[in-house]
């Protein structure tokens, strides 16, 4: 079977930072980020409550146990994680269409203070306004914790529908620019 060479991509992920740094950045037309923690990382609320807060409640003792003191991610985080490398900042994010899945019990970003950012609205707008698959939106799910948007196939329905969408956009326009137009 041939190779089709791509020139465009969709990705889901929580580590876009990486792929915004790297040679395949001009790639991405489209993202779906779930509790992107890189958005406002040099905020100290990430570092903090992944690498210092003292577990009182349940979900604070697994996110202890299975991220935070993981051998791997301690390791990584100690020895080759650079936060400042990490950063998305809202020009990354422009020209694209992303989506960005915030959870307002999030226990270890300040969804509130990164929601206010990329919307540019102070006010809480941009928490009920409606998805509608162009430029860069913010789906805000208010009881939730992180990453509990995948728990309940009702709540992951959502990220389903924004996944498809941007299959669809690709499929519909093919060229689709990286400087915003559509």
């Amino acid at each position: 079977m041939p190779h089709e060479r791509r020139t465009k991509t969709k990705m889901k992920s929580s580590k876009f930072s990486k792929a915004m740094d790297s040679t395949i950045s001009s790639m991405i037309e489209a993202a779906l980020l779930v509790d992107p923690v890189s958005i406002l990382l040099h905020l100290p609320d990430v570092a903090y409550n992944f690498t210092c807060r003292q577990p009182m409640a349940a979900n604070e003792y697994q996110l202890k146990y299975f991220a935070s003191t993981d051998p791997d991610v301690s390791r990584t985080l100690a020895r080759t994680f650079f936060w400042q490398e990490n950063v998305i900042w809202k020009h990354e994010l422009e020209g694209r269409h992303i989506t960005i899945v915030l959870c307002g019990r999030d226990l270890i970003t300040n969804t509130n203070a990164v929601g206010q950012y990329v919307a540019g609205d102070k006010s809480s707008k941009w928490k009920k306004r409606d998805w509608k698959g162009i430029g860069v939106e913010i789906i805000w799910f208010n009881e939730l914790d992180h990453s509990q948007v995948f728990e309940l196939k009702s709540d992951y329905d959502h990220l389903i529908k924004v996944l498809r969408q941007y299959v669809l956009i690709s499929d519909t326009n093919p060229g689709l620019e990286q400087n915003g137009n559509t």
